[in-house]
């Protein structure tokens, strides 16, 4: 990769972010509605099971490619609780997640230290590196938990050469479970008609906003 493009990296990643976050959001929910009345009656849950593994296969792999952009995956992650149930719906899309974060940590330390030299004016880049150099893998965790798109985060914190590969690869599959969690329960609420899974899960997404934006406060401070 020369220089120019290694340059524009981040920025590219941050500009996307400002730029795409409604419109993909937009989108995102589109589609969810669009498949919940299509499949009303199971018709493409159906033909999605019938494939067997091949559709497990397509749906890990896709969710893993997505989740290095910033396209929301939740589509999918709906697609998996109509075909395959919540309880592997959930693991499904947490394995392509994973799995993504495992193909940034490679792309990413295989640029090496050019790339990192670029990163390191990043205000993105300064805003994570600072909770890791203070807080060791506390502050990983927390870095994880601020208002950031997971994707930019795994960006990023591939990106700090004190991060170990193992540190790396717990956290991002860790931090993700209750973003899942909460969507099965939104889902279940809403296929169900159970009111109280709705509302938990509602209730979930807003807690994690909230501490996402306090750690956030915290670390302008």
């Amino acid at each position: 990769m020369n220089q120019r493009a290694l340059n524009k990296t981040l920025s590219t990643l941050n500009r996307l972010e400002n730029q795409l976050s409604i419109p993909l959001l937009i989108s995102g929910i589109l589609l969810i509605v669009a498949f919940l009345y299509l499949d009303r009656y199971q018709a493409i849950s159906d033909i999605i099971r019938s494939t067997g593994w091949l559709g497990v296969v397509t749906a890990v792999t896709l969710i893993a490619l997505l989740s290095m952009t910033p396209i929301p995956t939740e589509s999918l992650t709906i697609m998996c609780f109509k075909a395959y149930g919540i309880g592997w719906g959930i693991f499904y899309s947490w394995l392509g997640s994973t799995l993504s974060a495992l193909f940034i940590f490679a792309l990413i330390r295989s640029l090496g230290e050019p790339l990192l030299r670029k990163a390191a004016s990043h205000e993105r880049f300064r805003q994570v590196d600072g909770w890791v150099s203070r807080r060791g893998i506390a502050g990983l965790l927390i870095a994880r938990l601020l208002p950031l798109p997971g994707f930019l985060v795994n960006y990023i914190t591939a990106l700090i050469p004190a991060i170990r590969f193992w540190d790396y690869l717990w956290t991002a599959a860790v931090t993700i479970i209750p973003s899942y969690l909460m969507t099965a329960m939104v889902f279940a609420g809403v296929a169900t008609r159970f009111r109280i899974w709705l509302w938990a899960g509602i209730l979930g997404m807003t807690l994690i906003w909230l501490a996402s934006y306090l750690l956030h406060r915290l670390q302008t401070v």
